[in-house]
């Protein structure tokens, strides 16, 4: 069934948390290429334990899982656009391991 904008805008979902932990972040920076050159100094805190940083897009990812999905909206993921949704961070990135 192919859905117009005005059937699924304004749908609200009920609140959600997320939760994740280091070897999320860095199978996160892995996914972008972080890491790919072993002696790229600037990559490896992204992938490595010891003083670890987090990508700040890392809950971007939350588009694609949170509810209500593109399927509950009856969009094919194909051809949705994404123009957007809030988030609100409860630590800051580094310490972020929940996200709601």
């Amino acid at each position: 069934m192919i859905r117009t904008a005005a059937d699924i805008l304004g749908r609200s979902a009920p609140s959600q948390t997320y939760t994740w932990t280091d070897r999320d972040y860095m199978l996160y920076a892995l996914a972008l290429g972080c890491g790919s050159n072993p002696t790229d100094e600037a990559s490896l805190p992204f992938v490595y334990e010891r003083h670890l940083k987090v990508i700040p897009t890392l809950p971007t990812i939350l588009a694609w899982i949170v509810e209500p999905t593109f399927a509950s909206l009856g969009a094919h993921v194909d051809f949705a656009l994404h123009s957007g949704r809030k988030s609100r961070s409860i630590e800051p990135c580094r310490s972020l391991q929940r996200f709601r």
